[in-house]
């Protein structure tokens, strides 16, 4: 959540929730040293896709017009966004497939009250102050964060994870693409806008 914040920043909610669903990669990989599981040529093909996409996403400069450097989206910070939500999707599937499926909430509240003790902790050492409006929107935020982990693991457990995986990334790159365009109206480079377009079937291919 923290990288998120930093993301967000600096190239904007659509970038960050795009990258953030491209995790998947991440339990796509550890799936072949955990499960012995192979990546199929489908597979294969949307990694292919996303590796397009990192590269025209960060064309020089001189190929687009009128973009400046505070344009230009942070290479670093999305790849990030990107292994740091593939290790939680990861870990929800490792839960999954090892723990005791009575004790989800559980699992989900000991992370992110192990989560929330971190962010003192951080907050304290800043020397921040909370107040109402740190506390209502932690709320607005970290709510839908928590059914959202919360559902998808169960999914996992009632649906193969093909369906789950897919549904639950590329929903949330167009919920959020939308919401950022009409609402906060965020706009898209031209480069940013085809890295997107690729990104999407490229998700979907990672889960086929």
């Amino acid at each position: 959540m923290v990288v998120n914040q930093l993301n967000v920043r600096r190239n904007g909610a659509i970038l960050q929730s795009t990258f953030a669903r491209l995790g998947v990669m991440v339990p796509t990989c550890l799936s072949i040293f955990l499960f012995g599981e192979r990546p199929s040529l489908v597979q294969l093909a949307g990694i292919i896709l996303v590796l397009f996409a990192f590269i025209i996403m960060n064309l020089p400069e001189g190929l687009e017009k009128e973009k400046s450097v505070a344009t230009k989206p942070s290479f670093s910070l999305l790849v990030s966004t990107l292994l740091l939500g593939g290790l939680a999707d990861s870990l929800l599937k490792v839960f999954q497939q090892y723990g005791n499926h009575t004790l989800e909430d559980w699992f989900m509240g000991a992370t992110f009250i192990f989560a929330s003790i971190l962010c003192l902790v951080m907050t304290s050492v800043r020397k921040g102050r909370i107040g109402r409006k740190e506390i209502t929107f932690g709320l607005c935020l970290g709510i839908p964060n928590y059914l959202s982990s919360l559902f998808l693991l169960k999914s996992l457990s009632a649906v193969s994870a093909y369906i789950a995986y897919p549904t639950y990334s590329v929903g949330a790159i167009l919920v959020m693409t939308a919401v950022s365009c009409l609402i906060f109206k965020e706009k898209l480079t031209g480069w940013s806008m085809a890295g997107v377009a690729i990104i999407i079937p490229a998700v979907i291919l990672l889960n086929s």
